[in-house]
């Protein structure tokens, strides 16, 4: 979908975010061939993070910062996914866009991202940065976690980046995550190494859990680990590449 005006104002965004989120889910780009998805998935609720806009700067602040590795190192997180152009990739939980947008521009040619979130603020900030950067391959998606609006083996990819831990339904999730993705498509999930001495870190203390049983969890739920990927500077979080098997494929 070419988006080629810019929008001027939160309340027409917002629509822009509804109407496109209903497309996707009732036609889109989606191949005619996929079944529909589940009826839970046409309901869609704004799970904003904040009651007032000042609070926007808040996040920004949080998130957009040198001091975090991931967005310091932003673009080579991306480079690490190995995503290329011509793949439909699935940004789950996008947040302010940060990834959505890196990896629009890296399937550029021909590939598509949607960038799916609870927030409306969130998608509404990255669709402006969007039409700012001339991006006309990137949908936003307001959709809660348990119930992604696409179509059945629609991506190649989905990217989950400082979210896992957050999941109210990690099972609902990953199945859906499984449920969007091709056979032998990818996920990567992002996150924090688990360490009991971050459990006064606001951003840290919701890791529960490491590594090790995070990939057997995400594995019990039908996706295959492949590999730990790796980039430079960045210690704090891993990055886990997991795959569809082929007997996988959803009917």
């Amino acid at each position: 979908m070419g988006v080629n005006i810019r929008i001027a104002g939160m309340q027409v965004g917002l629509v822009l975010i509804v109407l496109v989120s209903l497309w996707v889910m009732f036609g889109g780009w989606a191949n005619e061939k996929n079944a529909q998805p589940e009826p839970e998935a046409a309901t869609l609720i704004d799970y904003d993070y904040n009651d007032g806009e000042s609070n926007l700067e808040v996040w920004l602040e949080r998130l957009e910062v040198d001091s975090r590795e991931l967005y310091r190192h932003r673009k080579s997180v991306i480079a690490a996914t190995g995503v290329t152009d011509g793949d439909i990739v699935v940004d789950f939980a996008s947040g302010t866009g940060v990834f959505s947008l890196l990896l629009a521009k890296a399937i550029e040619n021909g590939g598509h991202v949607y960038s799916v979130d609870t927030s409306s603020r969130f998608l509404e900030l990255m669709l402006d940065r969007a039409l700012d950067e001339d991006l006309q391959n990137i949908t936003p998606v307001l959709a809660p976690p348990s119930a992604i609006p696409l179509y059945t083996e629609i991506a190649d990819f989905v990217f989950i980046s400082s979210v896992y831990f957050d999941f109210d339904d990690r099972i609902k999730a990953i199945d859906n995550v499984r449920r969007v993705l091709k056979v032998e498509g990818e996920l990567m999930i992002v996150d924090f190494k688990y360490d009991a001495n971050n459990q006064s870190d606001p951003l840290k203390n919701h890791i529960t859990y490491g590594k090790n049983d995070l990939i057997k969890e995400v594995e019990a739920l039908g996706l295959k680990f492949i590999e730990e990927r790796f980039v430079d500077g960045v210690t704090e979080n891993y990055l886990l590449l997991f795959t569809k098997p082929n007997n996988e494929s959803v009917e």
